[in-house]
């Protein structure tokens, strides 16, 4: 599993590669979640962040990270 970052300026988008799984929730990294297949999401601030994906399945949690920067 892992996870592809669009990054236009401000914005962002996030595309899953995960398969099979029953839920995932994205973490924007400035208190923003978001439950959306691929989402966009428009950063207030500029800054470091930390996208995180959270993906869940029968039997596990999986995590997953990549740090951006919004200048």
């Amino acid at each position: 599993p892992g996870f592809d970052v669009l990054q236009k300026n401000d914005v962002v988008e996030v595309y899953s590669n995960a398969k099979n799984h029953l839920s995932q929730t994205w973490d924007f990294g400035d208190n923003t979640i978001s439950i959306d297949e691929k989402p966009t999401h428009k950063y207030s601030n500029r800054g470091e962040y930390v996208i995180k994906q959270k993906i869940s399945d029968f039997c596990k949690l999986i995590i997953l990270e990549r740090k951006i920067t919004i200048n």
